[in-house]
């Protein structure tokens, strides 16, 4: 008898692996990407917010909020240009400035650039090279809205 309970050995059930393994790799073909959105409209960035926080000594933070439930992959750069990145699909369009400056302590500026054959947004925050840096992301579904808290460390 075999593991399963069937009375039948699995050998004899002809071509069971093969569509087992079929299926196996179907689903892997077909399991979007961690973050991307496929069904609905395209994503857009609604919005975005820069607040610096003086308070909690070198801490800014920026929002972006979503036109739905995104979490992106936030990626870094390091050395005399650090900078945060991530990158959203599908995107057909998008409103945002190319660049803009906010002037923060450790934020300079956020980029964005659409690329039309990828239907990609890639949003960048140019970060000052003076400071190491600790980032915390905090997402709210029922808002649709991506933070990032950056910290200076000390």
């Amino acid at each position: 008898m075999n593991p399963l309970g069937t009375g039948k050995d699995m050998r004899t059930i002809p071509g069971f692996c093969t569509l087992f393994c079929f299926g196996v790799l179907l689903q892997a073909l077909v399991t979007p990407a961690p973050g991307y959105c496929d069904d609905g409209p395209p994503l857009a960035v609604e919005q975005y917010t820069f607040h610096p926080l003086p308070e909690y000594g070198r801490m800014e933070t920026v929002c972006f909020h979503f036109s739905q439930v995104h979490l992106p992959r936030v990626n870094s750069l390091e050395g005399d240009r650090p900078r945060l990145y991530f990158d959203l699909q599908p995107v057909l369009d998008s409103d945002l400035q190319a660049k803009k400056s906010v002037n923060g302590a450790l934020v300079h500026s956020i980029r964005s650039f659409l690329h039309r054959d990828e239907n990609s947004l890639r949003v960048v925050l140019d970060l000052s090279p003076d400071f190491n840096y600790r980032v915390e992301q905090r997402f709210s579904e029922m808002d649709t809205k991506l933070c990032l808290i950056i910290q200076a460390e000390e």
